[in-house]
């Protein structure tokens, strides 16, 4: 089972049981057949409140990360450009191996995030990745000793340690979520105000089904466009797209 479909279930849980709650809400309002009193209506107000904050909050921590995660790849294409012109310090005789050996580089930064649904492919492009590193660190090295001179070493290092050090900043990038008390803790006053709605919109009388409907659509949607944001290698909001400047980079080393 791969990540998106266990986004999909637990999108699909929650939302069912957000039009479930509604649901027993408005049958517990029908069996008592009471007027919401004053200190109910507040207790609703504190919960929706609660909801509307953490949803806010949540919304706008999933939007950062999103922009986070868009501009490191804007920075390591950026740094992957720079690290390239400055091999041309080097030797001629040293700069075509090196050269190649960052093109594949390039190359595996592209195919590691291809493979963002296979684990273990993932995992193994990113032992690549480093493996990779350390061989254009060394090779680079040996070159800057080659010139005789320090302006080599000087430029082109501090370029490639720039370079791996965003890979590494995606990659934690890519893991940081919310934590999971917070998740739970959404997920369970979207319950409980879902089940207050119901019970307060039974008051509007023939209205209510419009409202409810409204409610259920809103928070849904809602929902839907946080965890799009969270993971935007897996939903309509694809941050995938943002790769072709790593790609213009690559087509710029030829």
């Amino acid at each position: 089972m791969n990540l998106i479909t266990i986004l999909e279930i637990f999108l699909a849980a929650v939302i069912g049981g957000v039009v479930l709650m509604v649901e027993i809400g408005r049958r517990i309002a029908i069996r008592r057949q009471s007027s919401t009193s004053t200190g109910t209506s507040a207790i609703v107000g504190y919960c929706f409140g609660l909801m509307s904050l953490l949803l806010a909050f949540t919304f706008y921590g999933a939007a950062s990360r999103f922009d986070i995660r868009r501009d490191l790849i804007v920075e390591e294409a950026n740094a992957i450009g720079t690290a390239y012109r400055n091999m041309d310090l080097l030797p001629l005789e040293a700069q075509p191996r090196l050269k190649e050996m960052l093109r594949e580089y390039v190359h595996t930064r592209l195919e590691t995030y291809q493979k963002i649904l296979d684990p273990k492919g993932f995992k193994a492009l990113l032992d690549q990745t480093a493996a990779l590193q350390n061989e254009i660190w060394q090779e680079a090295v040996a070159g800057g000793h080659a010139t005789g001179t320090p302006t080599a070493q000087l430029l082109l290092l501090p370029s490639l340690t720039q370079m791996f050090d965003l890979a590494t900043t995606r990659t934690a990038a890519l893991e940081a979520h919310p934590p999971y008390t917070v998740t739970v803790l959404l997920v369970l006053s979207v319950l409980v105000s879902s089940l207050l709605a119901g019970y307060e919109l039974q008051a509007r009388g023939r209205h209510s089904r419009m409202y409810r409907a409204c409610y259920i659509l809103v928070l849904a949607a809602a929902l839907v466009v946080i965890t799009d944001y969270e993971y935007p290698r897996l939903g309509l909001a694809r941050i995938s797209v943002y790769d072709k400047i790593i790609e213009h980079a690559l087509d710029d080393m030829k």
